[in-house]
């Protein structure tokens, strides 16, 4: 095992969808209410994404999971509801 921590997911939302970048560097860990990126070689907190959601606080896009899908090896592209991001990463 290389390393071990929190995915920082609150307490009582499941596990996370694990996605790896093209590189191999980054670990993303995506749920209902963020995603975060953490250094693959040694588990340090690289950054933290969360939208603002929709105007309705229960609207799908503020209870939609995040999804990312590695883009090359270079970025990602993290998706809830009908939004998209584009992100660099190692």
């Amino acid at each position: 095992m290389l390393w071990r921590r929190s995915t920082e997911v609150p307490a009582g939302d499941g596990c996370p969808a694990l996605t790896l970048s093209g590189s191999g560097r980054t670990l993303l860990a995506a749920d209902a209410s963020q995603v975060t990126a953490f250094a693959a070689a040694d588990g340090r907190r690289l950054w933290k994404f969360q939208d603002i959601g929709a105007p309705a606080p229960d609207g799908a896009a503020v209870t939609a999971p995040y999804r990312v899908l590695a883009a090359g090896k270079t970025s990602v592209v993290v998706q809830r509801e009908r939004a998209f991001y584009a992100f660099p990463v190692e």
